[in-house]
């Protein structure tokens, strides 16, 4: 997740609520980088859902598509969660269901301030909303296809 609050795609695109509620489904890999899909978001008022583009950058130490990669190396293909909790162990935590359990949002804000006050950034300064780029045209963001 460090790796991951890095990555200048997920920077940019994602609200905490819409990390913590990522299905590892909800991801796949193309040849440019990785697609996400957000099936309800707080800029999607009407509910259709959207795939997010990611590029990646090889060679990056900011690639949000490897950062990706080796996280879903380290979790598995478990179903649920794409972002999952963990135990005071570092284990993934499942449900009864088998299905792994999502992070809580205000847990990727407590992630995003360890990693803004090791850059040297006040983090008195810098939230996890802070991550969003506002002024960048939604670009990325496409609508899902009917069905999806």
């Amino acid at each position: 997740m460090v790796r991951l609050a890095r990555g200048k795609g997920f920077a940019e695109t994602f609200r905490r609520s819409e990390l913590a509620a990522f299905d590892l489904r909800d991801v796949s890999f193309s040849a440019e980088g990785l697609v996400l899909f957000v099936g309800r978001s707080k800029a999607d008022q009407e509910r259709h859902g959207a795939e997010i583009g990611i590029e990646a950058v090889p060679g990056s130490a900011l690639c949000a598509v490897t950062a990706l990669r080796r996280w879903l190396e380290a979790r598995g293909e478990a179903p649920g969660a794409l972002f999952c909790r963990l135990d005071r162990g570092g284990n993934l935590m499942g449900g009864a269901d088998g299905r792994l359990l999502p992070i809580d949002p205000a847990t990727i804000a407590r992630v995003v301030k360890r990693v803004v006050t090791r850059t040297g950034i006040g983090a008195a300064e810098f939230s996890a909303h802070s991550l969003i780029d506002h002024d960048e045209p939604p670009r990325r963001r496409r609508a899902a296809p009917d069905g999806a």
